[in-house]
């Protein structure tokens, strides 16, 4: 299947207005050029992730990730794949990110 299908289908099948919904329940802001602070509407969620897959689409790597503001595109294979991430750990998490070392002491 060809990159511009893959897309076409992700973007039309993909609920945006659940990822608005859980950002808005969240109070998840994005900060925009003009360094206002707001949750983004449902346009910019949508105009992120096609940024993203159409970056992927374009590499040249067969496999490639791409993180923008909570979303997480992927190509292996040449396949694409669009997720929004609400979190994300692994077990080297607190080497590069002291606030989650500092959050595994508390839970101790």
């Amino acid at each position: 299947m060809r990159n511009r299908e893959q897309i076409k289908i992700i973007m039309s099948d993909f609920d945006f207005k659940k990822v608005h919904l859980a950002m808005k329940a969240l109070d998840w802001k994005w900060t925009y050029e003009n360094e206002k602070k707001k949750v983004p509407p449902v346009e910019d969620l949508i105009s992120i992730a096609e940024h993203c897959l159409n970056n992927l689409a374009n590499s040249k790597n067969r496999n490639a990730t791409l993180n923008i503001g909570g979303f997480e595109a992927e190509k292996a294979e040449g396949i694409l794949e669009l997720r929004f991430i609400l979190e994300k750990v692994n077990p080297l998490s607190h080497i590069f990110n002291p606030d989650a070392k500092n959050e595994l002491a508390r839970k101790s």
